[in-house]
């Protein structure tokens, strides 16, 4: 079992430690441990994983502060497949990603730098039509 240690911040500015007790498998289980938040999460992916954790996060207005919850934050199926959606890249508008755009989305990131999951889930499709394929 991993434990991974991260920070939410509110959007009055107050911090939450939140722990991430990780049980590796084909189905992953994250239990998050915090004064805010208990619960477990499954998934294949812990990309999609920490999408669920955001959206209960965001619902008591905190955003979990990792580059997971950067809006420009892309897991392709490459990544997936390679880290279980552990790493993502970077992307920016009008570029193609490469190796050096890949990066662990435990890392942290400071509130400013990140946005709610469905502003995620919007530069995504931008961004695949700005590099001209069509979003799946």
């Amino acid at each position: 079992m991993e434990c991974i240690n991260l920070v939410a911040q509110h959007s009055l500015g107050a911090k939450e430690a939140i722990e991430i007790n990780v049980t590796p498998g084909d189905n992953l289980l994250l239990a998050v441990r915090s004064s805010i938040l208990n619960a477990d999460y499954q998934d294949h992916s812990y990309f999609h994983a920490v999408m669920a954790i955001r959206s209960d996060l965001e619902a008591l207005s905190y955003r979990l502060l990792c580059i997971g919850s950067m809006p420009n934050a892309i897991v392709s199926g490459m990544a997936q497949s390679m880290s279980q959606g552990r790493k993502a890249y970077l992307a920016t508008l009008g570029e193609h990603t490469s190796h050096r755009d890949l990066f662990d989305i435990f890392y942290d990131a400071d509130y400013d730098q990140t946005d709610t999951v469905q502003a995620q889930l919007e530069f995504k499709a931008r961004w695949f039509d700005s590099i001209g394929v069509r979003a799946s």
